[in-house]
């Protein structure tokens, strides 16, 4: 009996042992696979298929707007493909980029466990190939957005479950053009999108606000740098201030200083060099409107075509907004496209959205938030009163 007693001890002991070993249940967790093919390598085209598929056993949400899902009038939202060319250098993006304001839920689609999207997407329409080359494209979307507390209510945000995986990162595929490219490349211009009267008078009084601001955030820029001699010869020296620190980062002592060599493209210049260009783009010449933006989703209020002179499209939504509020607004809406235009300086991406999300940006990516359409949205609406 008592042999019988001690073996259930320590077989049961044994089984203690061995479950301690045993790793615990992992919760249920998504994970997104992103794959590209050319739909004929063997001929010239830019048109390939993006697939993303939920390889794991709980949903995954994803912000549409970094995808060629999103409703977007059968054109990309943006530069969401990396393109370059043979000599590994970018290829400019041509197409049009969307004013989101702050997420709301609406702008995220979940992706159920085993669920793919798969979407062709011709690239030769919105980037600037050129004939008889070929370009290798790259995909990753970002996983990290989540809905904007601003825009969205705390029962709504309970819902949301942002998965632990950052980032989705495709295979490279390579493409090629014939000499054709100009015939598959459309002009995007439709003249049935005329605006009325009444459209044309919100959007004139509008621009004008926002051309005011711009100025006066151009003016602030300008006075950042501050004009002494050395030698006789002129240098600038930096004047720090927290609305400056607050969008775009700490400034960078170590770059060329204002209009010597390597200034240009380093984080300062691109800070100080958009500034000045949006301002420029207000000022040259009259702003080419379009109402109407069929085949967009209802949460767009407009969009502007990078590479134009300077098409904007406004939305149903554009006339609904408030025209002035630090953020999604009708003045805000203007700010922002006119940034991502090319005349005079490089146009903005959308890298983030959102107002905290993008000051989280300049603090710990300074690179894209100087390129990163918001953050200049943000610091022209910024009205804070800081001690001077």
């Amino acid at each position: 009996m008592r042999q019988t007693k001690f073996i259930q001890r320590l077989v049961g002991g044994m089984l203690v042992g061995i479950a301690s070993l045993l790793p615990l249940s992992a919760a249920a967790e998504g994970h997104l696979e992103a794959s590209m093919r050319v739909i004929n390598p063997e001929f010239p085209g830019g048109t390939i298929v993006l697939t993303l598929k939920n390889t794991g056993d709980a949903p995954i949400p994803i912000m549409v707007w970094h995808t060629p899902f999103a409703q977007s009038g059968g054109r990309l939202p943006g530069a969401i493909f990396k393109v370059t060319d043979s000599n590994g250098k970018d290829v400019a993006y041509r197409g049009t980029w969307p004013y989101l304001g702050a997420l709301t839920m609406r702008a995220f689609r979940t992706i159920a466990p085993g669920e793919s999207l798969e979407k062709e997407v011709n690239l030769a329409m919105e980037y600037k190939f050129e004939p008889f080359q070929h370009y290798q494209i790259d995909y990753t979307l970002n996983l990290t957005h989540e809905p904007d507390p601003r825009a969205t209510s705390s029962a709504e945000r309970a819902t949301f479950v942002r998965p632990s995986q950052t980032e989705a990162k495709s295979n490279a595929v390579i493409i090629y053009f014939a000499g054709d490219i100009a015939a598959i490349r459309n002009e995007f211009v439709d003249d049935d999108l005329m605006c009325t009267s009444a459209q044309t008078l919100v959007i004139d009084k509008m621009r004008l606000d926002a051309s005011r601001r711009i100025s006066a955030g151009e003016q602030f820029m300008r006075e950042r740098y501050v004009l002494y001699y050395d030698n006789g010869e002129p240098r600038y020296r930096f004047s720090p201030h927290p609305r400056y620190t607050r969008w775009f980062g700490t400034h960078n002592e170590s770059e060329p200083p204002p209009f010597e060599p390597g200034w240009g493209l380093n984080d300062n210049a691109r800070a100080y060099e958009t500034v000045v260009a949006t301002a420029n783009r207000t000022r040259d010449g009259k702003l080419n409107p379009r109402c109407g933006c069929p085949g967009w989703g209802p949460d767009v209020p407009a969009h502007a075509e990078q590479d134009s002179r300077y098409t904007m499209y406004f939305c149903d939504l554009f006339f609904d907004l408030p025209d002035f509020a630090a953020f999604s607004s009708k003045v805000g809406s203007l700010m922002h496209e006119y940034t991502h235009y090319n005349s005079f300086y490089p146009g903005t991406a959308d890298y983030l959205y959102g107002y905290e999300k993008v000051q989280d940006l300049a603090r710990e990516n300074r690179t894209n938030a100087v390129m990163n359409a918001d953050n200049f949205e943000y610091f022209f609406t910024d009205t804070t009163p800081y001690d001077e």
